[in-house]
């Protein structure tokens, strides 16, 4: 019995290398074409053979692997732009938020850096509701209903947030200043 599932083990490993080797090239390229990123294309492509292998039992009985494949490539192309778009849009909404001052003020803070410096002073409270009612942009009346507090605490809790970001945002233009 032992010996069977060795053969099958070792067989499996075959036939995905065979699958691999075939069908990297194509995968990659079509990720490429895509994306128009080298180091992306190539991240794709192994996290598509790495699913691959994951549903290896399946995958080799498939009529069509190469079809697969691509789908898999093109769903992982649309979950990475969707991920960055919404770090985009968080991005900038924290900006702005975090300061309510001129334009000049507020490029010096579009480094992402400095965004995540601020929002790690926050309480993870604070942090919470300012993610549900800025960033994905949920009422407060929603906010509460996901966070299971009532909206009065929502509203609170977001007033100090803001509050507590535009003070640490002043105290740290005063330290650049200084130095």
């Amino acid at each position: 019995m032992l010996s069977r599932m060795v053969v099958d083990v070792n067989d499996d490993v075959i036939s995905f290398n065979e699958l691999e080797r075939c069908h990297r090239a194509s995968v990659q390229s079509f990720v490429l074409k895509r994306t128009g990123n080298l180091h992306l294309s190539e991240e794709i492509a192994q996290e598509t053979f790495v699913r691959a292998w994951n549903s290896r039992l399946v995958l080799l009985k498939h009529d069509n692997p190469r079809a697969w494949l691509f789908t898999v490539a093109r769903n992982l192309i649309t979950d990475h732009y969707r991920k960055s778009a919404r770090v985009v849009a968080k991005e900038s909404k924290l900006r702005l938020l975090a300061s309510e001052t001129s334009s000049e003020e507020r490029s010096s803070y579009e480094d992402s850096e400095i965004l995540q410096e601020m929002l790690k002073v926050l309480s993870k409270e604070h942090r919470d509701v300012l993610e549900c009612c800025v960033i994905q942009g949920f009422s407060t009346k929603e906010a509460a209903d996901i966070l299971k507090v009532p909206s009065g605490t929502v509203k609170s809790r977001l007033f100090y947030a803001l509050k507590e970001l535009r003070q640490h945002l002043v105290t740290k233009e005063s330290i650049d200043e200084r130095a």
